[in-house]
Protein backbone atom coordinates (compact mmCIF):
# COMPACT_ATOMS: atom_id res chain seq x y z
CA UNK A 1 0.00 0.00 0.00
CA UNK A 2 1.12 3.48 -0.21
CA UNK A 3 1.64 6.18 2.20
CA UNK A 4 3.64 8.84 2.98
CA UNK A 5 7.66 8.10 3.54
CA UNK A 6 11.08 9.88 3.76
CA UNK A 7 13.18 6.62 3.00
CA UNK A 8 11.93 4.46 0.03
CA UNK A 9 12.66 0.73 1.55
CA UNK A 10 13.75 -1.83 -1.29
CA UNK A 11 10.62 -3.76 -1.49
CA UNK A 12 8.62 -0.71 -2.26
CA UNK A 13 6.73 -0.81 0.85
CA UNK A 14 6.47 2.58 2.54
CA UNK A 15 5.94 3.73 6.31
CA UNK A 16 2.36 4.62 7.67
CA UNK A 17 0.98 8.15 7.21
CA UNK A 18 0.40 9.90 10.99
CA UNK A 19 -3.39 9.62 11.48
CA UNK A 20 -5.32 11.97 13.77
CA UNK A 21 -5.78 10.64 17.10
CA UNK A 22 -9.19 8.99 17.74
CA UNK A 23 -10.57 5.43 19.40
CA UNK A 24 -10.07 3.29 16.33
CA UNK A 25 -6.41 4.90 16.19
CA UNK A 26 -5.48 4.26 19.18
CA UNK A 27 -6.60 0.42 19.08
CA UNK A 28 -4.96 -0.15 15.90
CA UNK A 29 -1.58 1.71 17.46
CA UNK A 30 -2.21 -0.32 20.54
CA UNK A 31 -3.55 -3.55 19.62
CA UNK A 32 -3.12 -4.50 15.61
CA UNK A 33 0.29 -3.11 15.02
CA UNK A 34 1.90 -6.15 17.84
CA UNK A 35 -0.43 -9.03 16.38
CA UNK A 36 -1.95 -7.91 13.05
CA UNK A 37 -0.63 -6.13 10.01
CA UNK A 38 -3.76 -4.45 7.55
CA UNK A 39 -6.94 -7.18 7.95
CA UNK A 40 -7.94 -6.77 4.38
CA UNK A 41 -10.50 -7.91 1.83
CA UNK A 42 -10.85 -7.76 -1.88
CA UNK A 43 -12.89 -9.00 -4.62
CA UNK A 44 -12.06 -8.98 -8.75
CA UNK A 45 -14.63 -9.84 -11.32
CA UNK A 46 -14.43 -10.77 -14.91
CA UNK A 47 -17.23 -11.41 -16.88
CA UNK A 48 -17.08 -13.95 -19.47
CA UNK A 49 -19.67 -14.23 -22.82
CA UNK A 50 -21.57 -17.50 -23.24
CA UNK A 51 -20.15 -21.19 -24.70
CA UNK A 52 -16.85 -21.92 -23.98
CA UNK A 53 -15.83 -18.73 -21.71
CA UNK A 54 -15.62 -17.85 -18.44
CA UNK A 55 -17.07 -15.23 -16.20
CA UNK A 56 -14.81 -15.18 -12.60
CA UNK A 57 -15.94 -13.21 -9.40
CA UNK A 58 -13.06 -13.70 -6.73
CA UNK A 59 -13.35 -12.62 -2.92
CA UNK A 60 -10.20 -12.83 -0.94
CA UNK A 61 -9.86 -12.57 2.78
CA UNK A 62 -6.09 -12.04 4.46
CA UNK A 63 -4.16 -10.87 7.23
CA UNK A 64 -0.52 -10.19 8.16
CA UNK A 65 1.37 -11.23 11.71
CA UNK A 66 4.61 -9.56 12.12
CA UNK A 67 7.66 -10.91 14.17
CA UNK A 68 10.04 -8.08 14.88
CA UNK A 69 13.44 -8.35 14.29
CA UNK A 70 13.85 -11.75 12.64
CA UNK A 71 17.44 -13.40 12.65
CA UNK A 72 18.38 -10.70 15.32
CA UNK A 73 17.81 -7.57 12.18
CA UNK A 74 15.72 -4.45 12.12
CA UNK A 75 13.01 -5.80 9.57
CA UNK A 76 10.33 -8.47 10.94
CA UNK A 77 9.36 -11.53 9.10
CA UNK A 78 5.37 -11.04 7.81
CA UNK A 79 3.59 -13.91 7.92
CA UNK A 80 0.37 -13.82 5.93
CA UNK A 81 -2.51 -15.90 6.09
CA UNK A 82 -5.40 -16.17 3.23
CA UNK A 83 -8.27 -17.50 1.48
CA UNK A 84 -9.97 -16.76 -1.71
CA UNK A 85 -13.43 -17.97 -2.72
CA UNK A 86 -12.93 -18.34 -6.58
CA UNK A 87 -16.99 -18.92 -8.07
CA UNK A 88 -16.91 -19.51 -11.88
CA UNK A 89 -19.27 -19.58 -14.45
CA UNK A 90 -18.13 -21.61 -17.69
CA UNK A 91 -16.90 -23.03 -19.92
CA UNK A 92 -19.56 -25.02 -20.87
CA UNK A 93 -19.35 -27.92 -23.30
CA UNK A 94 -18.46 -31.48 -23.62
CA UNK A 95 -14.68 -30.88 -23.94
CA UNK A 96 -14.12 -28.03 -21.69
CA UNK A 97 -15.51 -27.70 -18.01
CA UNK A 98 -14.88 -26.18 -14.73
CA UNK A 99 -16.32 -26.51 -11.44
CA UNK A 100 -18.77 -23.62 -10.39
CA UNK A 101 -16.30 -23.09 -6.86
CA UNK A 102 -12.67 -23.51 -6.10
CA UNK A 103 -10.78 -22.42 -3.29
CA UNK A 104 -7.29 -20.94 -2.46
CA UNK A 105 -5.75 -21.37 0.94
CA UNK A 106 -2.56 -20.08 1.55
CA UNK A 107 0.27 -18.92 4.25
CA UNK A 108 2.87 -16.78 3.14
CA UNK A 109 6.36 -15.59 4.32
CA UNK A 110 7.83 -12.50 3.85
CA UNK A 111 10.73 -11.15 4.84
CA UNK A 112 13.63 -8.23 3.48
CA UNK A 113 17.21 -7.55 4.93
CA UNK A 114 17.92 -4.80 6.39
CA UNK A 115 16.98 -2.10 4.03
CA UNK A 116 19.46 0.75 5.37
CA UNK A 117 22.50 -1.19 3.64
CA UNK A 118 23.46 -0.70 0.11
CA UNK A 119 22.19 -4.22 -1.09
CA UNK A 120 20.44 -7.36 0.30
CA UNK A 121 17.08 -9.92 -0.04
CA UNK A 122 13.64 -9.58 -0.51
CA UNK A 123 12.09 -13.01 -0.30
CA UNK A 124 8.52 -14.48 -0.37
CA UNK A 125 7.44 -18.43 0.44
CA UNK A 126 4.09 -19.58 0.28
CA UNK A 127 2.70 -22.67 0.97
CA UNK A 128 -1.03 -23.37 0.17
CA UNK A 129 -4.11 -25.47 -0.79
CA UNK A 130 -5.88 -24.96 -4.15
CA UNK A 131 -8.72 -27.23 -4.90
CA UNK A 132 -12.45 -27.28 -5.46
CA UNK A 133 -12.16 -29.52 -2.30
CA UNK A 134 -14.04 -32.45 -4.27
CA UNK A 135 -10.39 -33.35 -5.79
CA UNK A 136 -8.10 -33.51 -2.80
CA UNK A 137 -4.87 -34.67 -4.18
CA UNK A 138 -1.27 -33.65 -4.00
CA UNK A 139 -2.16 -31.73 -6.99
CA UNK A 140 -3.72 -28.88 -4.73
CA UNK A 141 -0.60 -28.49 -3.20
CA UNK A 142 1.40 -25.72 -4.39
CA UNK A 143 4.83 -24.20 -3.07
CA UNK A 144 5.32 -20.75 -4.89
CA UNK A 145 7.55 -17.40 -4.24
CA UNK A 146 10.16 -15.39 -4.76
CA UNK A 147 13.73 -14.60 -4.04
CA UNK A 148 15.10 -11.14 -5.27
CA UNK A 149 18.55 -9.35 -4.78
CA UNK A 150 18.67 -5.89 -4.11
CA UNK A 151 21.20 -3.00 -4.91
CA UNK A 152 20.57 0.94 -4.00
CA UNK A 153 21.68 2.33 -6.93
CA UNK A 154 21.19 6.12 -5.17
CA UNK A 155 18.57 8.03 -2.52
CA UNK A 156 15.78 7.36 -4.75
CA UNK A 157 16.32 4.10 -6.84
CA UNK A 158 17.04 0.47 -5.83
CA UNK A 159 17.71 -2.18 -8.63
CA UNK A 160 15.60 -5.40 -7.99
CA UNK A 161 16.92 -9.00 -9.89
CA UNK A 162 16.10 -12.35 -9.19
CA UNK A 163 13.54 -15.22 -9.95
CA UNK A 164 9.44 -15.58 -8.97
CA UNK A 165 8.31 -19.22 -9.04
CA UNK A 166 4.34 -19.87 -9.85
CA UNK A 167 4.49 -23.45 -9.76
CA UNK A 168 2.16 -24.24 -12.74
CA UNK A 169 0.83 -26.25 -14.83
CA UNK A 170 2.60 -24.10 -17.67
CA UNK A 171 4.63 -21.28 -15.87
CA UNK A 172 6.51 -22.56 -13.67
CA UNK A 173 9.48 -19.78 -13.27
CA UNK A 174 10.17 -16.32 -14.91
CA UNK A 175 12.80 -14.39 -14.42
CA UNK A 176 11.86 -11.24 -12.06
CA UNK A 177 13.93 -7.87 -12.57
CA UNK A 178 13.94 -3.92 -12.75
CA UNK A 179 14.03 -0.83 -10.73
CA UNK A 180 12.02 0.94 -7.74
CA UNK A 181 11.85 4.59 -7.77
CA UNK A 182 10.47 6.90 -5.29
CA UNK A 183 12.09 10.36 -7.22
CA UNK A 184 10.04 12.73 -4.77
CA UNK A 185 7.24 12.15 -2.18
CA UNK A 186 4.47 12.27 -5.13
CA UNK A 187 5.53 10.16 -7.10
CA UNK A 188 6.41 5.90 -7.05
CA UNK A 189 7.63 4.00 -9.81
CA UNK A 190 7.75 -0.05 -9.86
CA UNK A 191 9.35 -0.61 -13.10
CA UNK A 192 9.46 -4.68 -12.38
CA UNK A 193 8.66 -7.86 -14.43
CA UNK A 194 6.05 -9.23 -14.02
CA UNK A 195 3.86 -6.95 -12.19
CA UNK A 196 4.82 -3.08 -12.88
CA UNK A 197 2.99 -0.12 -10.97
CA UNK A 198 3.36 3.50 -11.71
CA UNK A 199 1.50 5.75 -9.19
CA UNK A 200 1.07 9.05 -8.32
CA UNK A 201 0.03 11.66 -5.55
CA UNK A 202 -3.30 13.12 -5.33
CA UNK A 203 -4.80 15.48 -3.18
CA UNK A 204 -8.95 15.40 -2.88
CA UNK A 205 -9.90 17.05 0.48
CA UNK A 206 -8.99 15.34 3.47
CA UNK A 207 -7.72 12.01 1.87
CA UNK A 208 -4.31 10.94 0.75
CA UNK A 209 -4.77 9.23 -2.57
CA UNK A 210 -2.55 8.03 -5.10
CA UNK A 211 -3.72 7.16 -9.14
CA UNK A 212 -1.81 4.70 -10.82
CA UNK A 213 -1.35 2.51 -13.88
CA UNK A 214 0.17 -1.28 -13.72
CA UNK A 215 0.31 -4.57 -15.45
CA UNK A 216 0.67 -7.82 -13.92
CA UNK A 217 0.32 -12.12 -14.62
CA UNK A 218 -2.93 -13.27 -13.40
CA UNK A 219 -4.50 -16.30 -12.34
CA UNK A 220 -3.67 -19.80 -10.47
CA UNK A 221 -3.89 -22.84 -10.82
CA UNK A 222 -6.36 -25.81 -9.36
CA UNK A 223 -6.68 -29.33 -8.66
CA UNK A 224 -10.32 -30.13 -9.84
CA UNK A 225 -12.81 -32.75 -10.70
CA UNK A 226 -14.62 -32.67 -14.17
CA UNK A 227 -18.19 -32.68 -14.99
CA UNK A 228 -17.28 -36.58 -16.10
CA UNK A 229 -15.99 -37.23 -12.78
CA UNK A 230 -12.18 -37.67 -13.84
CA UNK A 231 -9.61 -35.98 -11.34
CA UNK A 232 -7.38 -33.06 -13.24
CA UNK A 233 -6.10 -29.97 -12.71
CA UNK A 234 -6.27 -26.48 -14.32
CA UNK A 235 -4.14 -23.43 -14.80
CA UNK A 236 -6.48 -20.41 -15.68
CA UNK A 237 -3.98 -17.61 -17.27
CA UNK A 238 -4.14 -14.09 -17.95
CA UNK A 239 -2.74 -10.68 -18.12
CA UNK A 240 -4.00 -7.45 -17.10
CA UNK A 241 -3.66 -3.93 -17.46
CA UNK A 242 -5.08 -1.92 -15.11
CA UNK A 243 -5.55 1.73 -13.43
CA UNK A 244 -7.60 2.69 -10.40
CA UNK A 245 -6.99 4.73 -7.46
CA UNK A 246 -6.06 4.27 -3.53
CA UNK A 247 -6.80 6.10 -0.76
CA UNK A 248 -6.29 6.66 2.71
CA UNK A 249 -8.68 8.31 5.15
CA UNK A 250 -8.30 9.69 8.80
CA UNK A 251 -9.98 6.25 10.38
CA UNK A 252 -7.10 4.38 9.16
CA UNK A 253 -9.29 2.89 6.65
CA UNK A 254 -7.81 2.21 2.80
CA UNK A 255 -9.52 1.35 0.02
CA UNK A 256 -8.70 0.71 -3.68
CA UNK A 257 -10.44 0.52 -7.10
CA UNK A 258 -9.48 -1.02 -10.15
CA UNK A 259 -10.49 -1.17 -13.75
CA UNK A 260 -8.47 -3.33 -16.12
CA UNK A 261 -8.30 -4.94 -19.66
CA UNK A 262 -7.23 -9.02 -19.24
CA UNK A 263 -5.71 -10.54 -22.40
CA UNK A 264 -3.73 -13.57 -22.94
CA UNK A 265 -6.82 -15.47 -21.47
CA UNK A 266 -6.54 -19.02 -21.42
CA UNK A 267 -7.31 -22.52 -19.64
CA UNK A 268 -4.65 -25.19 -19.54
CA UNK A 269 -5.59 -28.79 -18.26
CA UNK A 270 -3.09 -31.31 -16.71
CA UNK A 271 -4.90 -33.75 -18.72
CA UNK A 272 -4.79 -33.88 -22.58
CA UNK A 273 -7.84 -31.74 -22.99
CA UNK A 274 -6.73 -28.97 -25.10
CA UNK A 275 -6.07 -25.48 -24.08
CA UNK A 276 -9.05 -23.13 -24.61
CA UNK A 277 -8.25 -19.82 -25.61
CA UNK A 278 -11.06 -17.01 -23.70
CA UNK A 279 -12.07 -13.59 -25.22
CA UNK A 280 -10.34 -10.91 -23.74
CA UNK A 281 -12.29 -9.24 -21.04
CA UNK A 282 -12.77 -6.25 -18.60
CA UNK A 283 -11.88 -6.24 -14.84
CA UNK A 284 -13.30 -4.66 -11.99
CA UNK A 285 -11.55 -4.93 -8.69
CA UNK A 286 -11.58 -2.90 -5.21
CA UNK A 287 -10.84 -3.73 -2.07
CA UNK A 288 -10.44 -2.40 1.60
CA UNK A 289 -7.87 -2.95 4.55
CA UNK A 290 -8.32 -1.96 7.89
Amino acid sequence: MFGQQNQMTPGGYPGQPSWQQDPWTSFTDEFLPKVLEHPRTWSVYIPGGSGNELNINTIGLATTINIPKFLNGPSPLKISPGYIFNFWNGPTGPTFDLPAQAYSSYLAFDHITDPSKRSGLESNFTVGFYSDYKNTSSNGLRLTGKLLGWSRLNKYTVAKFGVEYFDRLDIKLLPAFGLYMNPNDDMKLDLYFPKTKLAHRLRINNYDAWGYIGAELGGGSWAIDRANGMKDQADVNDVRAFFGIEWMGSSQVTGFLDLGYVFNREIVYRSSTPNLDLSDAMMLRFGFAF
